[in-house]
């Protein structure tokens, strides 16, 4: 049985650990450079992937019955049970006559999704809380896996390709939807939640600190800007300009980050708006060149130093 499912990592957001998962606030001074591997504490890993059932992506789902697209139903328990599944701030919660059930408490537990008719069975494997990169609030953080197969012979794959179960793979943003292709935000969707991959850049927004729920008070505006930053989408067209675990430093308009939070001294490389960027350096990616990014509208080079009036900036390492 793996570690994970022993323990149900939940001491895992307060440990002091090394390289990608160590958090903002432990690193304190030394938090300046880059590591690589995988965790929820790293912010250049890039998985580039949506979660999966099966062949389809499942970007995000709806609570309950009614209207069109994938839907979670309810949740199973393990002596075959089924319960109402709600979620709180971002956690999974099951409403039982016996009392609710959360976190660690789910392991074993099946979410039952509906899709034309037909039920696709999730199986929880794993949860932890993980703080976010401000080295703050903590995030519930679950590992997933899809069953498949006929009855009594149904094997277990992750929901996340390329993520095993030995560490949480999945986060939600209940209220909130992303759109992958335009790179958009759609808020306001009290009906909906988006389930994101560890290292994908929806995920990664969430550590940032800009979701919906935040504590921090990002604007949808900003979250949109984070998303196009991120994917280096320049012109604002979902067209992403970057490669996978490229190192980044950056600084947004509620003083979250500076330019050296993540990274040593960087040379500014954009600054974003909802839109995509309002102005361009040197693209972080060496194999693109400033030619290469061709916009409708030709973006300007950026002068000066910060944010000046853009909601984030970012920074491109000279020795990542």
């Amino acid at each position: 049985m793996p570690f994970l499912r022993r323990v149900g990592l939940l001491f895992l957001g307060s440990l002091s650990l090394t390289a990608c998962d160590t958090s903002a606030e432990e690193l304190g001074s030394e938090r300046k450079y880059y590591a690589v591997g995988g965790g929820w504490g790293c912010p250049t890993c890039d998985f580039r992937n949506s979660p999966h059932f099966g062949l389809y992506p499942i970007d995000d789902f709806r609570l309950g019955g009614g209207g069109q697209g994938v839907s979670l139903q309810s949740i199973e328990d393990p002596g075959g049970d089924r319960h109402v599944v709600e979620f709180v701030d971002s956690a999974l919660v099951a409403r039982t006559k016996s009392g609710d059930f959360e976190g660690i408490d789910l392991l074993d537990w099946t979410l039952i999704f509906e899709l034309g008719g037909s039920e696709t069975r999730v199986r929880v494997e794993g949860f932890a809380l993980h703080p976010d990169w401000i080295g703050g609030a903590e995030i519930p953080t679950y590992a997933l896996g899809v069953l498949t197969g006929p009855q009594g012979e149904e094997t277990l794959e992750s929901v996340c390709p390329g993520l095993s179960f030995e560490e949480t793979n999945v986060v939600f943003t209940p209220g909130e939807t992303y759109d992958p292709v335009a790179l958009t935000v759609q808020s306001q969707a009290p009906d909906r939640v988006t389930m994101a991959c560890r290292g994908h850049a929806v995920a990664k927004l969430k550590f940032l600190g800009h979701d919906p729920g935040d504590a921090y008070g990002s604007s949808v505006e900003a979250r949109q800007a984070a998303l196009k930053m991120l994917t280096a989408d320049y012109c604002g067209d979902g067209q992403p300009h970057t490669t996978i675990g490229h190192p980044l430093n950056f600084a947004d308009d509620l003083g979250l980050f500076d330019p050296h939070f993540f990274a040593p001294a960087s040379d500014m490389e954009a600054r974003w708006n909802e839109d995509g960027a309002v102005c361009l350096n040197e693209p972080r990616n060496a194999q693109v060149a400033r030619g290469d990014v061709t916009c409708d509208t030709p973006l300007p080079t950026c002068s000066g130093q910060g944010l000046a009036g853009a909601l984030w900036s970012s920074y491109a390492p000279k020795n990542p």
